[in-house]
């Protein structure tokens, strides 16, 4: 920290952590409000906080809103699991290869990470079924 280099997960623990707190209490609006208060307050202090700011208040704001479901919703959430997956390996790459172009490179790693976690999902359900008509899930006789 006294180097102002930090490892990235820190945020994602702070994150997933604070979300989990979310998912598990279900706070009422003024307390969701709280929260992100309070993590726009940190994200000022210690810029590594942003990520967590930023997930935190689409996270209150999907919890508000509370859409019905859609065509895209039940399409998307069939690969949210996989996209969750892979996402960060294109966002990664693709700034590494494109320092200076932030907005392309996050345009084409987000249509990269849809795309992998669709084919990770089909490979996934192939390598399931091939597994069951396989019978290999038996235990083993020693």
């Amino acid at each position: 920290l006294a180097t102002r280099s930090e490892v990235a997960l820190s945020r994602h623990v702070l994150t997933f952590c604070v979300a989990g707190l979310i998912a598990q209490t279900r706070p009422r609006s003024a307390m969701m409000l709280a929260i992100v208060a309070s993590l726009s307050g940190a994200a000022l202090l210690w810029p590594q906080s942003i990520y967590a700011f930023f997930s935190i208040a689409l996270l209150a704001l999907a919890l508000v809103w509370q859409a019905s479901e859609t065509r895209l919703t039940r399409v998307a959430s069939r690969y949210i699991y996989e996209y969750f997956l892979v996402h960060g390996i294109f966002l990664v790459a693709l700034a590494r290869f494109f320092p200076r172009q932030k907005l392309l490179s996050g345009a084409i790693a987000i249509t990269l990470a849809i795309v992998a976690a669709v084919i990770l999902k089909k490979l996934t359900e192939c390598l399931v079924a091939w597994v069951r008509r396989d019978g290999s899930t038996k235990e083993a006789t020693v």
